[in-house]
């Protein structure tokens, strides 16, 4: 939130440093759920539970300035352009180098 219109509870995580925008659209990808749903916990409804260890667990590509550079931008699209996101999980499945059919099985999860 870069306009301070969100405040958190104790269940809430706030993170701080460089490539904030590329963890952004990693951690709200469908990679990053699939991958996570396999180490995370659940709520016992379902859904999983992010929390602080599971988080610190996941094997997140180290990327590029220059690859940085479009994650920013993507980014600051994204609210004007919803649509972004279909290019902004395409990315971040050619960083991962993932197939076709890797790709298709993650989204069918």
């Amino acid at each position: 939130d870069n306009q301070d219109h969100f405040f958190v509870n104790n269940k809430c995580y706030l993170m701080s440093g460089d490539q904030l925008e590329y963890l952004f659209c990693f951690l709200n990808s469908p990679l990053c759920e699939y991958l996570f749903s396999k180490i995370g916990t659940t709520t016992g409804v379902g859904t999983s539970q992010w929390s602080k260890f599971t988080i610190e667990k996941l094997n997140i590509p180290i990327i590029t300035e220059d690859q940085n550079k479009k994650f920013i931008l993507f980014a600051s699209e994204l609210e004007r352009d919803p649509a972004i996101k279909k290019l902004i999980n395409q990315y971040i499945y050619e960083i991962c180098d993932l197939t076709t059919e890797e790709i298709e099985f993650i989204e069918s999860q």
